[in-house]
């Protein structure tokens, strides 16, 4: 587990730390329903989890638990919920701010990495599906756990099984902040993305000193071959067929199609090597790597043609 943040990741920890500071003081962060609040904090949690792994999550968390303690105590608004629960057991309530949002957090950062191997843009809405599910169903569970025998909680419950009790207190409103988290999570990570504020485990490897990742293109006048290998072994080789008169974004997405049904991660690729026997094919391709790749490969030309490639600017 890696716990040193960057400047980059530090920058977005503190953007998260202080939207959540916001949210919880003003009424952008909660939906105040009876004695619930339905919360959109597990909105940057989740953001946390994405960029800085279990750690940013749990980070992120336990700002969230320190809110919601805040507002169980008067501090910055009211709970009514946390405010009666502090009445009754100070200790327990504050396992209760804590604790599940803490936990939230800390598997979140673990449920995106896993994902993220097989799909990283669906990896970031299942990590904002999950923000959301998990915090109600740890938060509902300790609340019950804690206080269920309470007098107060007793006369909530009013004699109701357990379960229908949870989905009746819960209800629609869980489902909306399940919903909400989901598209906003999701879209927000698809930029970090792009960004590159998220690092992929297989980057995380590469920079641990992890297998180097080749691409590399040999252009033919009938075929190009395009292969992929790592640590000695052929991640996937596939053949098209060589067109003259193909555009850049052509062969970009030529490229991308390769990654893409051999499920290879194009964050995990350190350089690119091309050879080349058509000359009218050569510039186009490199352009290609470099526009989806944003690398720029190395050339390799017959002696006979003199005239080398210029380096992209």
């Amino acid at each position: 587990m890696n716990k040193k943040f960057n400047a980059k990741q530090l920058t977005l920890l503190g953007l998260m730390t202080a939207l959540l500071l916001l949210m919880s003081f003003t009424p952008l962060g909660y939906l105040n329903i009876g004695p619930l609040a339905i919360t959109f904090n597990v909105i940057p949690v989740a953001v946390s989890a994405l960029a800085l792994g279990p750690v940013g999550g749990l980070i992120a968390g336990s700002v969230f638990g320190l809110t919601s303690f805040l507002q169980a105590i008067g501090v910055g608004g009211v709970s009514m919920l946390g405010s009666t629960l502090f009445s009754i057991n100070p200790f327990f309530s504050i396992l209760l701010c804590f604790v599940p949002r803490m936990l939230d957090g800390f598997l979140l950062g673990y449920i995106f990495r896993s994902v993220s191997k097989l799909n990283r843009v669906a990896a970031c809405f299942v990590t904002g599906f999950a923000a959301a599910f998990l915090n109600t169903l740890f938060f509902m569970s300790a609340l019950i756990l804690l206080f269920g025998q309470t007098e107060y909680m007793q006369g909530l419950i009013n004699g109701q099984n357990i379960l229908l009790f949870v989905c009746a207190f819960v209800g629609v409103n869980a489902v909306f902040e399940m919903l909400s988290s989901t598209v906003i999570t999701g879209a927000v990570g698809s930029v970090l993305l792009k960004a590159g504020f998220i690092q992929t485990p297989a980057k995380k490897d590469r920079l641990k000193g992890g297998p180097t990742m080749i691409l590399a293109i040999d252009i033919g006048n009938t075929n190009i071959v395009i292969g992929c290998c790592a640590d000695g072994q052929v991640i996937f080789r596939e053949r098209v067929s060589t067109n003259p008169t193909a555009t850049v974004l052509e062969y970009a997405a030529m490229l991308k199609m390769a990654f893409d049904m051999n499920r290879a991660d194009i964050t995990a690729v350190d350089g690119a090597i091309l050879s080349s026997v058509v000359p009218a094919v050569t510039l186009t391709m490199r352009d290609a790597v470099h526009k989806y790749l944003h690398l720029t490969p190395l050339v390799v030309r017959p002696r006979h043609q003199n005239r080398p490639a210029h380096p992209h600017r």
